[in-house]
C-alpha cells in the first residue's frame, strides 16, 4: 500500500510508543504507564515514563519529551524523514516516492544504501570466486543470505560500478557522497566507488535498516598496501560510536539472557550466529565507546568479552572492560583456546559446541587478571605489585559496593594479606592516578593534550563553583599566558559539553568517596596536578615552535634554556 496522505499519522497508528521504546530499552509496568531508566542521561532510579494513551514519553529527570518519531531521531541521530522511514519499514508501510523538490530537501539515504546493498548482493551471487572465499572461511549460503553479505566490484569494472548503478536508480552524486559510497577526486569531474574489490558486510541500525558497511579486501586485490578492512565514514545515518554490528539480530537474545557477548570482527559474530549463539555483537574495527556500553546496558546486566588472542586484542579488551565496569555492567572474559587467533577460527576449526563450552566457562574480569599475574609470577611481592598496577584500577571501577567488597576479600585471600591492606592500596591507587581515572572514559572530542587538562580544570571549577581568579593566582602565579589560553578555551567550549562533563566527573568523584578522606583537599590536589601538566604542555609547545625555526638567534637559545628551567621547577613543585 502506498501512502499518499499523512504517512506520519498512519505510522503512529501502526506503532505504539511502547512498541518503539521497548526495542531500545527495558521498560516495566507502572500503573497505567510504563517506566524505564532514561536513555538520554545517566540515572539509577527510573524517571522516564511512557504514556500509551497519549503516545508520548517524558523524563522527569532531564525533561526530554516527545513521541515515537522524536525518540528514534534522538536514539539513531537521524533527521525526521529517516526516522519516519525506519518506523514505516518496521510497520510494513510503504512510503510513496518523494517529489523532486522534497527529495532534494531531505535525501533518503537509507533507501540509497539499501539499493546499493542489493547491487552488492547480486555481485556476490555472480562471483564464484567470492562465494568460494566465503565458503573457505566457513560460511554457509544461508548465513551469507541472512547477513546480506555482498561484494563490490574491483578494477576490472573501472571502480565505478556502484556509482553507475545508483545513478540509474535516480540518485545524485551528492547523495552518494553523503551516504559514504562514492567520492570525487580533487580537480577531476569524475566519481569513484569508495569500496572496490571488497566483501561487503552491511551495518544495520536497531531496526535492521542498512546504514553503512564494513568491507574486507578480497585476497586477490590485496597488494599489501591496502587496508584489509575499511568502514563507511560518518554520515547522517551512520555514527560508528553509536552502532554495534549485529545488534539488530542480537537484542532479543540479549534481553532473554540478560547478557551480551562482545567480539571484535564481523566474521567472529557471523560464525557465532551460525553456531546458534546469537546474543553477540561486534565492535567491527572501531574502538568501544561509552555510547556502545549504553546500548548494551539497555538489555544486559553482564558483558562477556572474546577479543583476539594477541597484544592488540588484550589491550582492546582491557579498555572495553574498564568502560563496561564504569557503565555498570558486570564483566566476564571467555577463555581462549591455545594457538587460536579469534572466535571465527575457533568455531571453524573446533565447532560450535566448543565455543558454547568456553562461554559456559567464562571468568570474571578480576579473577582473569589475577590468574594471569599468578601464572607469570611466582614471587609473592611481585604478584602484589602487579595486582596493584593491573587489577586495582578495574576494581575501583566496579559500581556495586557489594561486588567491590567481595573482590577485596578475594584479593586479600589470594595475596595472603588483610582486607584493610587492599583497601588502603586501593585508596592510594585512586589518588595517585586521579587524572588518568577521571579522564579514562572515551570521549570523541578533538582536543590537544593541554586542552584536555584545561577541560578537566574548567569542569571542576564549574562543578564546585570555585573562583577563577583565586585559581589563577594560586596555580598559574597570575601569569598572563596561562590565563589567556584558559579563557580562550573556555569561550570555545560548548555549554552542553561542559554540562555533560560535570555529570561525568561528579559521578566519578562520588563513586570514589569511600577512598577520599578530605574532599576539599582532594579537589585541590587534582587542580594542582592538572595545572602542572597544563603548564608543562604550554612550555613544551613554545619550545617546539622555537626549535622548528629555520634560523635561530641568541635569544631563542636563551629562551629554550629558560623553558627547561621552568619545566624542572614545575615538576618539582610540591
Amino acid at each position: 500500500m502506498y501512502l499518499i496522505m499523512n504517512p506520519k499519522d498512519q505510522v503512529k497508528q501502526a506503532l505504539s510508543i511502547l512498541d518503539v521504546v521497548s526495542t531500545y530499552i527495558r521498560v516495566e509496568k507502572a500503573g497505567s504507564q510504563f517506566k524505564a531508566r532514561c536513555p538520554f542521561h545517566n540515572e539509577k532510579t527510573p524517571s522516564f515514563f511512557l504514556s500509551p494513551d497519549r503516545g508520548t514519553y517524558h523524563c522527569f529527570g532531564c525533561g526530554e519529551h516527545g513521541d515515537i518519531f522524536s525518540f528514534v531521531e534522538k536514539m539513531e541521530a537521524v533527521p525526521f524523514y529517516e526516522a519516519l522511514t525506519i518506523l514505516a519499514d518496521r510497520a510494513g508501510i510503504k512510503l510513496s516516492p518523494y517529489k523532486k523538490e522534497e527529495k532534494d530537501k531531505e535525501p533518503n539515504l537509507i533507501s540509497l544504501v539499501q539499493k546499493a546493498n542489493k547491487r552488492y548482493e547480486e555481485n556476490l551471487q555472480n562471483s564464484a570466486e567470492v562465494k568460494a572465499y566465503l565458503g573457505d572461511r566457513g560460511l554457509t549460503s544461508e548465513t551469507i543470505k541472512k547477513f546480506n553479505i555482498g561484494f563490490s566490484l574491483g578494477a576490472d569494472f573501472g571502480w565505478r560500478d556502484i556509482f553507475i548503478y545508483l545513478s540509474k536508480e535516480g540518485f545524485s552524486p551528492e547523495e552518494m557522497i553523503e551516504a559514504g559510497l562514492v567520492f570525487k577526486k580533487e580537480n577531476e569531474d569524475k566519481y569513484f566507488d569508495r569500496f572496490r574489490g571488497r566483501v561487503m558486510f552491511p551495518i544495520k541500525n536497531t531496526f535492521g535498516n542498512i546504514v553503512g558497511f564494513s568491507a574486507r579486501i578480497l585476497p586477490k586485490f590485496d597488494d599489501g598496501k591496502t587496508a584489509k578492512y575499511i568502514n563507511s565514514p560518518e554520515t547522517p545515518i551512520y555514527h560508528k560510536s553509536k552502532i554495534l554490528f549485529g545488534y539488530d539480530l542480537a537484542k532479543k537474545s540479549i534481553a532473554d539472557k540478560r547478557e551480551a557477548i562482545l567480539v571484535e570482527g564481523q566474521m567472529d559474530l557471523i560464525m557465532s550466529h551460525q553456531a546458534e549463539v546469537t546474543n553477540v555483537v561486534a565492535t567491527s574495527g572501531t574502538a568501544v565507546t561509552d555510547e556502545h556500553i549504553k546500548i548494551l546496558k539497555r538489555f544486559a546486566d553482564k558483558v562477556l568479552l572474546s577479543f583476539d588472542q594477541d597484544e592488540a586484542g588484550e589491550n582492546a579488551m582491557k579498555k572495553c572492560a574498564f568502560l563496561a565496569l564504569y557503565g555498570g555492567l558486570d564483566v566476564y572474559i571467555i577463555p581462549k583456546k591455545e594457538n587460536v587467533k579469534d572466535t571465527a577460527d575457533l568455531i571453524k576449526e573446533f565447532g560450535g559446541e566448543v565455543w558454547k563450552d568456553l562461554i559456559s566457562k567464562r571468568v570474571h574480569l578480576i579473577e582473569y587478571l589475577v590468574n594471569n599475574i599468578f601464572e607469570k609470577n611466582n614471587d609473592e611481592r611481585e604478584r602484589g605489585r602487579e595486582v596493584r598496577k593491573e587489577v586495582l584500577p578495574f576494581l575501583r571501577a566496579i559500581e556495586s559496593d557489594i561486588d567491590r567488597a567481595y573482590f577485596i576479600k578475594y584479593l586479600a585471600s589470594k595475596l595472603n594479606v588483610q582486607e584493610i591492606d587492599i583497601l588502603n592500596e586501593l585508596k592510594r591507587v585512586k589518588v595517585e592516578n586521579v587524572e588518568e581515572n577521571i579522564s579514562s572514559i572515551n570521549k570523541e572530542i578533538n582536543l590537544t593534550d593541554k586542552n584536555k587538562f584545561l577541560r578537566e580544570i574548567l569542569v571542576i571549577l564549574n562543578w564546585k563553583k570555585l573562583d577563577e581568579e583565586k585559581f589563577f593566582n594560586k596555580f598559574f602565579e597570575a601569569k598572563d599566558i596561562y590565563k589567556e589560553k584558559f579563557l580562550e578555551f573556555k569561550k570555545d567550549l560548548p555549554e552542553e559539553i561542559l554540562e555533560q562533563e560535570i555529570i561525568r566527573i561528579e559521578k566519578e568523584i562520588s563513586k570514589n568517596k569511600l577512598y577520599i578522606e578530605n574532599e576539599k583537599k582532594f579537589i585541590t590536589e587534582i587542580l594542582g596536578d592538572l595545572a602542572k601538566v597544563f603548564k608543562i604542555e604550554v612550555l613544551q609547545e613554545e619550545k617546539k615552535l622555537i626549535e622548528n625555526k629555520s634560523e635561530k638567534v641568541e635569544e631563542d637559545f636563551q629562551r629554550i634554556g629558560e623553558i627547561y628551567q621552568e619545566i624542572h621547577k614545575i615538576k618539582n613543585l610540591k
